[in-house]
């Protein structure tokens, strides 16, 4: 079982390293930052769960586990999930999903989250539910005012953790308020000599590009 994580997860180290020549300029430093990143884990308990795109999705609280050993074992400085972290935003699997990940945090890894439109939204998780369980979770440094969308820095890196289904739509859409938070979020890691790691669920230029092809 500890290997079916495998054939359903992609699980890769990241590594940012800032290196400089002695006649080079030095615009950032930072030591290494690793992190081991999944997307559509598609998290649930339902022991009817049947999904053809995600075929151990019956299984995944085992997969899960297996996961999360895996990755204490690697020792990352985060853990990164881009998105349908659940298979359908129940409540249930929200929480228990929450409880798993507690471990990461306690072995020092940080659980950095977007979120993706299988995870809250119509017929979903509430948004009330989605702040309970999963916000306390995050090391937050700045939160966006118009979503779920929030930065966080480790080991010189800020981590833009990106929420592009805030507003029920799935293809990669920020309202004006975030675009603005953003903005003012990437003055700051450029003004800080910081790198920028930017995390979405969706393409965010998949929206433009249908409208430009709609349009021809």
């Amino acid at each position: 079982m500890k290997k079916l994580w495998s054939l359903f997860l992609i699980l890769c180290l990241l590594s940012c390293t800032a290196q400089s020549s002695p006649e080079e300029k030095t615009i950032y430093q930072s030591p290494d930052f690793t992190a081991a990143v999944i997307s559509d884990l598609h998290y649930t308990s339902s022991p009817s769960a049947f999904n053809s795109v995600v075929p151990l999705e019956p299984v995944v609280p085992e997969v899960t586990d297996a996961l999360i050993e895996q990755v204490i074992a690697a020792k990352p400085d985060a853990f990164i999930m881009t998105g349908d972290n659940t298979g359908n935003g129940e409540e249930k699997d929200v929480e228990e999903l929450s409880q798993k990940l507690q471990r990461l945090r306690k072995a020092g890894i940080e659980v950095i989250m977007t979120t993706g439109n299988h995870d809250y939204g119509e017929g979903n998780i509430s948004k009330k539910a989605w702040e309970q369980y999963i916000l306390p979770l995050l090391d937050i440094k700045e939160k966006d005012p118009g979503s779920y969308s929030y930065m966080t820095e480790n080991n010189g890196v800020m981590i833009l953790a990106m929420d592009d289904s805030h507003h029920g739509e799935s293809t990669g859409h920020f309202s004006d308020v975030t675009m603005q938070w953003l903005k003012e979020q990437l003055e700051t890691a450029k003004s800080n000599g910081l790198r920028v790691l930017f995390l979405s669920h969706h393409n965010i230029l998949s929206g433009k590009i249908s409208s430009m092809y709609s349009c021809a």
